[in-house]
């Protein structure tokens, strides 16, 4: 007989201090407390504020006898104010975890500053509605949103400074929006209290896969991601926007059924959702939530992307044959929500409006990985402590090499400080690319890229490998202009300037064959310099 998971979610609401509204998940092992988020209106209220500038007040230790008290957000700062202003609040937080500090929007532009450490946009969205307008007069438009490292947090008091200024108009301060701090992730990984195995029947293993939600960016691990073998279970509880949803993963039962638990103390799923209510007083309802047989759930978020529409997932089986297609929509704020049948897949690719990269999805029995949609957040994902980047890699293996070229040169160009691990594994697929005798705009691509980037890297020795391919690229097609110009700026960064110039100037030659206006003026440009 296998062990039976017992476990009962109770509810303790009181009024009063944040600390005390908790909820309490009781396994038969031990006791997990979840807090919920600080309320959406929490933060919204009074603040301390002066105006001036001293980076002094982003201390979280401050005097603030001579500051006035102002409520915000809906405040402009009066008399049409144009310079520096500074609020600062006191805020209590029930746990050492990361958190989410959402602000809305500040007129001019702001600094945000937790326990005196200077905080990074979490969701840097564009403002207004043109995903394009990164206008710094338009930066008051944008609904900001700061990442609070754990370290920073301190479990008795913290501090949040906000250093506001307005160089336009009359209008100035902290305008709209609510202003709340809430947790990143509750539980990284599975609760001890809660492993154990599940009541299942034999058969085919159930895969789950989660891409990102943006809540969730920058925590440790959104899902336990250990081996799924025969007859395990998933269960990870999150807490979002104030509400606990628990998310299982188990076998169907034979009639079609989830059967998590067999009498009336344990919970029992005979649908692909439940729903059911806590214990009195409380008033919330909790949903446990489940995938139908050989189907997956994605839901997940795609960074900056505002434009909606549709998506198109498509599923690779085992046979490597391309069988089976399915369209998703995107809501507005780049949510999604989609459910596939991966009864044989071996590989979901999972295509947007606006990215030329798929996102896919390796599967292989007993396991679950992914990529995420773009190279940013798959940067942050590999960062966990189970799928580090080389293993996810090696899941990689079914993408051809072109394909990871093209996804690690729009990695590093969207990174926004340098990663030499990135740029070693780019280095690495190039060579094997280059390797492999390949010779095109691709590889032209990475090599014109390692020369504009080797030096951030201290790198000399993939510039002396990029001009072994660009010089043979040349040879291969002496009458590719974008080659001979490519080969120029690696010889010009090698200081061999005056080599490096006859290929610019066949460059030229070519392009003004090809009657290529806009290259002709560009390369006319570049030799000027050596006049």
């Amino acid at each position: 007989m296998k062990k039976i998971l017992l476990y009962v979610l109770t509810i303790i609401w009181s009024a009063g201090a944040l600390a005390q509204n908790t909820v309490t998940a009781t396994s038969v092992d031990t006791v997990y407390t979840v807090h919920p988020t600080v309320g959406v209106s929490e933060l919204n209220g009074t603040w301390k504020f002066k105006k001036g500038d001293d980076k002094k007040w982003a201390k979280k230790k401050l005097k603030t006898g001579d500051w006035q008290d102002i409520s915000i957000p809906n405040w402009d700062w009066e008399g049409g104010y144009l310079g520096y202003g500074w609020f600062r609040h006191e805020v209590k937080l029930p746990k050492k975890d990361t958190y989410v500090f959402h602000l809305g929007q500040v007129d001019d532009d702001c600094e945000v500053y937790f326990n005196g450490e200077k905080l990074e946009l979490y969701i840097d969205n564009k403002p207004g509605s043109n995903n394009a307008d990164t206008a710094k007069w338009n930066q008051w438009k944008k609904y900001r949103s700061y990442y609070i490292p754990q370290k920073l947090v301190d479990t008795k008091s913290n501090t949040i400074a906000i250093r506001v200024w307005n160089t336009l108009g009359a209008q100035g301060g902290i305008r709209y929006g609510n202003i709340y701090v809430e947790p990143t992730v509750f539980y990284s990984k599975l609760p001890i209290g809660l492993q154990g195995d599940w009541i299942t029947t034999d058969g085919a293993n159930v895969w789950y896969i989660g891409f990102y939600n943006r809540k969730v960016a920058y925590q440790e691990q959104i899902w336990d991601y250990g081996d799924i073998v025969n007859n395990d279970g998933i269960v990870t509880v999150n807490l979002i926007k104030g509400k606990l949803t628990k998310q299982v993963v188990a076998k169907a039962a034979p009639d079609g059924r989830y059967l998590i638990g067999n009498n009336d103390q344990s919970l029992q799923l005979y649908s692909t959702t439940e729903t059911y209510k806590p214990l009195p007083p409380a008033t919330e309802t909790f949903k446990i939530e489940q995938p139908a047989a050989g189907k997956a759930h994605l839901t997940g978020y795609i960074k900056d992307h505002t434009r909606g529409g549709e998506g198109l997932i498509q599923v690779v089986d085992n046979n490597n044959t391309r069988d089976y297609f399915t369209r998703f929509h995107i809501n507005s704020d780049g949510s999604f929500d989609a459910a596939v049948d991966i009864t044989s897949a071996k590989i979901i690719e999972l295509r947007v409006p606006g990215y030329s990269e798929a996102v896919r999805a390796a599967m292989a029995p007993g396991k679950t990985t992914f990529m995420v949609i773009d190279p940013e957040e798959f940067k942050i994902r590999v960062t966990d402590e189970y799928y580090n980047r080389e293993r996810l890699t090696l899941y990689m293996g079914e993408m051809m090499l072109d394909s990871k070229l093209t996804l690690y040169t729009s990695w590093l160009n969207g990174l926004a400080n340098p990663d030499k691990e990135v740029w070693n594994r780019f280095i690495y697929i190039a060579d094997q690319y280059a390797a492999q005798g390949y010779g095109n705009e691709q590889l032209n691509t990475a090599a014109l890229y390692i020369a504009n980037n080797y030096s951030k890297y201290q790198d000399a020795e993939s510039l002396k490998k990029a001009k072994l391919w660009s010089a043979r690229m040349v040879m291969a097609a002496p009458g590719n202009h974008t080659y001979n110009s490519t080969l120029n700026a690696i010889m010009q960064n090698l200081g061999e300037r005056l080599e490096g110039l006859q290929y610019l100037v066949k460059a030229l030659d070519i392009a003004e064959k090809d009657k290529n206006d806009a290259y002709v003026r560009s390369y006319k440009q570049q030799i000027k310099q050596f006049v």
